[in-house]
């Protein structure tokens, strides 16, 4: 029988694993998964003026450079268990490169087993140094694709926000020790994270509050990169005037 603790965190993880899902580039809409070419992660925002899909700027750029070489590449969101995918030709709100952020609208099917993560006060406050990170994402290593089958593993972690600046939320390594288990405390084992860019991170100030979206990182025991969820306005738009 499950403790109490090991039931609350089941319960937070599967809160949170709503929110977000695989994004994944396919030759053709029926390759099968063992012709994956690579996946991110995506999150679902709602701002009370837009249902929003997020991930970043480079898995949207490797997508646009699959495509301009085989105009049959695909771009799909698994929206539930297995492969119950929607291959999307999403509307563009908003995208940059120094951001490293893309915003779609949503105008897909009602997702009976996600959901829009609630946003209400804009522009969203940033985190600060010391801020607890967490996170999940569905790492390369963890996807396995068949023939006939395939299967993204969902990787639930945390972190310490070591510095902060006007772009990036730095996680960084302390004794090597930067990610840990969110249900243990302990630190992770080394594995590469490849594949949970556009990953959306939470921090929690008077109940979860989106901070962030995961950028740029290769292994758990290396520094990890967010850029900011304050770039983004209730419109979708990415407020560049946040930097110089």
């Amino acid at each position: 029988m499950k403790s109490e603790v090991d039931r609350v965190h089941d319960e937070f993880e599967e809160r949170l694993l709503t929110f977000c899902g695989p994004v994944y580039i396919a030759p053709a809409l029926t390759a099968p998964p063992s012709e994956i070419i690579a996946n991110g992660t995506f999150a679902l925002v709602e701002t009370g003026v837009r249902r929003l899909i997020v991930t970043c700027w480079h898995v949207w750029d490797f997508y646009e450079d699959e495509k301009s070489r085989n105009p049959g590449t695909v771009m799909a969101l698994v929206l539930g268990t297995g492969l119950k995918t929607y291959a999307v030709t999403p509307t563009l709100i908003d995208a940059d490169r120094d951001i490293d952020l893309a915003v779609f609208e949503w105008d897909g099917p009602e997702p009976e087993e996600k959901d829009f993560f609630p946003v209400r006060r804009f522009p969203i406050p940033r985190v600060g140094p010391g801020a607890i990170i967490a996170l999940q994402g569905f790492p390369g290593a963890r996807r396995e694709g068949t023939r006939t089958r395939g299967r993204f593993g969902a990787f639930f972690f945390g972190g310490v926000a070591t510095a902060v600046d006007d772009r990036k939320i730095l996680v960084a390594p302390d004794d090597a020790r930067s990610l840990v288990s969110v249900r243990t405390g302990e630190p992770l084992e080394p594995f590469e994270i490849k594949g949970i860019s556009g990953s959306p991170a939470y921090t929690f100030r008077d109940g979860w509050k989106l901070a962030g979206f995961v950028c740029e990182g290769k292994t758990t025991d290396g520094s990890l990169f967010l850029a900011h969820a304050s770039f983004i306005r209730a419109d979708g738009t990415l407020d560049r005037a946040q930097f110089s």
